[in-house]
């Protein structure tokens, strides 16, 4: 979000542009030691700010640069405000760019006029700024080129907000109706999994015909860290059907991760279970202060998911997308998962296993505590399942390995 960076405008009176950096040589930080040419990533921070003073064409104060630079930048250029730092995760500022990088390698200048700083293009900064102005040129003229032909098929679906039943805002009213207060298509309907998914439905109809890539569960700060302690499982439960519906996932988070939650103040552990959703399990997760931020993210993530959808052949869309249908059949199946089956599933995770080895174990220990039981139980526990007391054979009439054996003992009873 840029809605940091559009802050009250800074001083913007007219003041002469230095010809050079030399005019700062006094003050100016010494350049980066690499003599490779710089050149700004695409809509990058530092690309934003050189291409505001271009179009601005005089010395511009720092609120005033911000607020320039905010639309064309990819990035904040502010650090976002938060009700406390949160350690290892600092927010990051793309204004940091303007005396790490710019200013250093001469491309932009800094004079005090009064009590506040101006920063101007020097001449070499002019000469890369126009760089960059024609290079966002030629890239806007490709944005308003005619759409392919395919393009114009879709004029015929639309995509709407598809929203589980049970969802509640402020405990009491649909969070439903609070999102369609915003101007977003909603529907109501109950949702196998997940809280928040979008459908493509034919224009006039409510009926999805096939689910835009993203599937969100929604939680407050409060109740998703009720969840992680919850001895109960559900959170794993959650994340397990989750990935099995096929969709890329998401979590949107609402309140202050950092505040005290249930009395409980442990904030790293908090840090740690949204490390590990994002970084092992894959989730993308969303941090916003309250439902109606919640709201207008849904609105942005709509007009994105669209706009990625219409570029491609509706025809060969429709032939691979999910649908609610087999969204249902995928999860139904992971809950019909049964503990026999589970029990063969995690057998086969150890080395030297095989699926023929875990069903010859679950044919005779059809559970975990079975066999964990049974091993505790036997004299020759190392070598049991391999040709002791409890020597089990595959279907082909082989025995177990003797080193599987060992490992199965060890794992399941110590």
């Amino acid at each position: 979000s840029s809605d940091a960076a559009r802050c009250a405008a800074g001083n913007g009176s007219a003041l002469p542009i230095p010809r050079s950096a030399d005019s700062l040589s006094a003050t100016a930080r010494p350049g980066p030691s690499s003599s490779r040419p710089y050149r700004p990533e695409f809509r990058s921070s530092g690309f934003a700010i050189l291409i505001a003073l271009l179009r601005a064409d005089a010395p511009m104060g720092k609120r005033e640069l911000l607020r320039a630079a905010a639309p064309l930048s990819r990035a904040p250029l502010e650090a976002q405000p938060r009700a406390r730092d949160a350690g290892p995760f600092p927010t990051a500022s793309g204004w940091s760019v303007v005396s790490r990088t710019l200013e250093p390698r001469g491309l932009v200048s800094r004079t005090r006029h009064g009590r506040f700083d101006v920063f101007a293009l020097t001449v070499e900064g002019r000469a890369l700024a126009q760089e960059l102005s024609d290079q966002l040129q030629a890239w806007e003229s490709r944005q308003r080129s005619p759409r392919p032909a395919h393009a114009t098929a879709w004029n015929a679906y639309q995509l709407i907000l598809l929203v589980d039943h049970r969802e509640r805002v402020r405990g009491r009213e649909s969070f439903a109706t609070d999102v369609a207060a915003h101007g977003i298509d909603v529907r109501e309907m109950h949702l196998d999994v997940g809280d928040i998914c979008w459908g493509v439905c034919e224009v006039g109809s409510r009926d999805p015909i096939a689910l835009a890539p993203l599937l969100i569960e929604r939680k407050t700060a409060n109740d998703l860290f009720s969840t992680i302690i919850d001895k109960s499982g559900r959170f794993h439960r959650q994340r397990h059907q989750m990935r099995t519906a096929g969709l890329p996932c998401a979590y949107i988070i609402e309140g202050d991760i950092d505040g005290t939650i249930n009395g409980r103040s442990d904030f790293g552990a908090r840090r740690t279970a949204l490390c590990e959703l994002e970084c092992h399990e894959g989730f993308q997760v969303f941090h916003v202060p309250h439902a109606d931020a919640t709201a207008q993210l849904l609105l942005q993530l709509t007009s994105a998911l669209w706009k990625q959808i219409t570029v491609k052949d509706p025809r060969s869309w429709f032939g691979t997308a999910p649908t609610l249908e087999s969204i249902r059949e995928r999860v139904q199946k992971a809950r019909s998962f049964t503990t026999k089956a589970l029990h063969a599933a995690m057998l086969q995770q150890i080395r030297r296993s095989s699926a023929d080895a875990a069903a010859a174990i679950v044919d005779e220990f059809p559970t975990p505590v079975d066999l964990r039981d049974a091993l505790l139980g036997a004299h020759d526990r190392d070598v049991a399942l391999h040709g002791g007391s409890l020597a089990v054979q595959r279907a082909s009439g082989r025995a177990l390995g003797q080193e599987l054996a060992r490992t199965i003992a060890k794992f399941y009873a110590g």
